[in-house]
């Protein structure tokens, strides 16, 4: 008996490895300071895997600051830098391998042309016509379906667009865990507690959507394929939340843009 006793502890012990945490608390580990030369709202932060660089936005208007630095959050190049674009998305397109941005309204995406340093020098406009719900919808790429993800704030839901310029709905059930409690569930009763412009791609197989759930102050993951909450991310509770923009993923990492400092935020 006390051998079987044994074996299942370290069964048991074993098994906890193959666990993968549902709530998991965030902390900050690095920040990239912003120049005030306008604007009041981060677009996003794109880790561009080519450069090894990332690159950040001012949403509001095309000559409104763009910014770059080194994997330590080191600025580089010249501060004037404009995003020559009404930027509200800005990601890593892994196929491509370019910088890539979505724009206010009917802008519709773009391409950023950098120079042999990285820097940005001039945008291309693409053929494609944005499916954005919204004017101030903030687009998320999916590294794995190499597709476009957009937030839909009255219904709670996510447009997922392909590069051909087809789309579907990706329906979510907001802050629901088990399917056995979707009936009868609601996302109107709830869509006020979320940043309502942004969702991002976290790169998490089977909670790949994230939304920004500034009320209670976390991150929560979604499995696009059933629509269900599948990981919960807790903030400090000095993280700058904000209803609208302000929120980004690259690298791994969950960016919070707080405004009164021009900073992003970047927590893991």
């Amino acid at each position: 008996m006390k051998n079987w006793l044994i074996i299942l502890l370290i069964a048991c012990t074993s098994c906890k490895t193959l666990f993968v945490k549902k709530t998991k608390k965030l902390s900050k580990i690095m920040t990239l300071k912003i120049e005030h030369r306008g604007g009041t709202n981060g677009a996003g932060v794109a880790w561009h895997a080519g450069q090894q660089k990332y690159y950040t936005a001012i949403t509001g208007n095309t000559y409104f600051p763009m910014f770059v630095y080194d994997a330590e959050g080191k600025r580089l190049g010249d501060t004037t830098m404009n995003t020559m674009f009404d930027v509200r998305g800005l990601w890593y397109n892994t196929s491509s391998g370019t910088l890539q941005t979505n724009g206010f309204k009917n802008f519709g995406i773009a391409e950023y042309l950098l120079d042999n340093e990285g820097m940005p020098e001039s945008v291309k406009k693409l053929a494609l016509a944005s499916r954005q719900p919204d004017s101030q919808s903030v687009g998320a790429f999916d590294t794995g379906s190499k597709v476009l993800y957009f937030y839909e704030r009255n219904s709670g839901n996510v447009i997922r667009q392909n590069f051909s310029g087809s789309s579907d709905t990706v329906k979510l059930y907001l802050g629901i865990r088990k399917k056995r409690k979707t009936k009868g569930h609601k996302n109107s009763t709830v869509t006020g507690k979320y940043n309502e412009t942004t969702c991002i791609y976290s790169g998490i197989s089977k909670a790949e959507i994230g939304l920004l759930n500034a009320k209670e102050k976390q991150i929560e993951l979604y499995n696009p394929e059933t629509g269900l909450l599948k990981r919960m991310l807790t903030l400090p509770s000095d993280a700058p939340v904000e209803p609208i923009l302000n929120f980004s993923c690259s690298n791994g990492i969950y960016w919070l843009f707080d405004k009164r400092k021009r900073e992003w935020r970047g927590y893991q």
